[in-house]
């Protein structure tokens, strides 16, 4: 059973475990260690990190933003992580279902989200939640990789 609540701060370091173990083919990129930066007791207090648990084991997260910096009535969706043994589970989805409720609630019109071009498992998820590619840049700034980006309408 899937249950997806609020990260509690006593939870931060297995957050960032499991964005340890979720991204372990990057973790000697820049990129790994810039956006581990962002999972932090802020953000829990804000109520920006969800966890998920299945059949009472921690086995993901997903972190966002309510006010995107870069455009207004939306909120950006920075990752969905699950631990590899918790993946194809339903647990992308459950995370989905749970942020689009909370970006209605919150009368925000879109959701925003971006992956690397070769996430092919992050793609197919946003497909399967209904969002549409809108755009990509290559090489983001002097990444491996471009990123991908996608947008729902709530």
């Amino acid at each position: 059973m899937i249950k997806i609540r609020f990260a509690k701060q006593k939870e931060i370091k297995t957050i960032k475990n499991i964005y340890k173990k979720a991204f372990w083919d990057s973790r000697r990129t820049k990129q790994f260690h810039y956006f581990l930066q962002f999972i932090n007791k802020e953000r829990i207090r804000k109520k920006e990190i969800l966890i998920a648990h299945f059949n009472g084991r921690s086995a993901g997260f997903c972190s966002f933003y309510y006010n995107s910096p870069v455009f207004s009535e939306s909120m950006f969706l920075e990752d969905t992580a699950v631990l590899p043994e918790y993946q194809k589970k339903g647990i992308g989805l459950a995370f989905s279902k749970k942020v689009f409720a909370l970006a209605k609630a919150k009368k925000l019109r879109r959701i925003f989200s971006s992956t690397w071009r070769g996430n092919k498992a992050a793609i197919k998820l946003n497909k399967k939640r209904g969002s549409e590619y809108c755009g990509r840049i290559v090489n983001g700034g002097g990444e491996h990789e471009d990123y991908v980006f996608f947008s729902k309408k709530i």
